[in-house]
């Protein structure tokens, strides 16, 4: 019987779960829910914006916009 490592185990876990891991990052890859593509992510500080290569929509957690809109306030960073 063949023994995994643990990162290789994860990795089927995830991918038996819907889920994509992008190998080099190891991060979890989102799907555009439009398009159903791998997103791409851009990072600006602590946030992540995922954005879809194709359709251009581009998505964030709950609190990031705010966060967003704090970069630029030199009051509010």
């Amino acid at each position: 019987m063949a023994v995994l490592e643990e990162a290789v185990l994860e990795e089927v876990v995830l991918v038996a779960a819907g889920k994509r891991i992008d190998r080099k990052t190891g991060e979890e890859l989102l799907l555009c829910p439009r398009c159903r593509i791998d997103m791409k992510k851009l990072k600006r500080k602590d946030v992540v914006i995922d954005i879809c290569r194709k359709c251009g929509g581009m998505w964030v957690d709950a609190g990031e916009l705010e966060k967003l809109a704090n970069l630029g306030d030199p009051k509010k960073s």
